[in-house]
């Protein structure tokens, strides 16, 4: 997975652009290929927690957001 370098939002005071990337890179590199990312690795999917995961991968991740949102498609 690609490192995450889109430009990330901050909260002055609350939470920094390098805390947001590492918490974005650190889903983005629990989903699999296919954009499935279950609950814990080898655990369930399902879509509601895949609309969460994508709003997360949204802030910071757009490519591993995109795959997400595919995923969810496929899966409805």
């Amino acid at each position: 997975m690609a490192p995450v370098t889109d430009p990330l939002p901050e909260v002055p005071g609350v939470l920094r652009a390098d805390q947001l990337r590492a918490t974005v890179a650190a889903i983005a590199a629990e989903q699999a290929g296919d954009g499935a990312l279950p609950w814990s690795r080898g655990g369930q999917l399902d879509a509601w927690d895949a609309v969460e995961a994508a709003m997360a991968l949204d802030v910071g991740a757009s490519t591993p957001a995109r795959g997400r949102h595919d995923w969810l498609a496929a899966h409805q």
